[in-house]
């Protein structure tokens, strides 16, 4: 049996972490929590509501492109998500 997980990596003025999510919609809502936190300035919390839009729409793809052409805060890279497939029988053996 073969289970997809999506994790997402920040490293920031916060410190390093790393959360696994079942759903890659919950990897980017974590991604958006990062990104644009409670306490944001006001120019965040637009970008948080236009990451949210994409979210909804499940179109990571688009906001993987809107990412790109934005200048956030925090650099860009201080936050990513990787999609990975796990073998259960696989890791249930070893």
């Amino acid at each position: 049996m073969k289970v997809n997980v999506w994790t997402v990596f920040g490293d920031d003025d916060r410190g390093p972490r790393t959360t696994v999510h079942m759903t890659e919609k919950a990897a980017y809502e974590q991604w958006m929590k990062w990104q644009f936190p409670d306490d944001s300035d006001e120019e965040d919390r637009a970008n948080r509501e236009v990451a949210a839009a994409f979210i909804d729409c499940e179109n990571y793809e688009g906001l993987c492109e809107w990412k790109e052409n934005r200048h956030f805060g925090e650099p860009f890279d201080s936050y990513f998500i990787e999609g990975h497939e796990i073998d259960i029988a696989n890791e249930l053996k070893g």
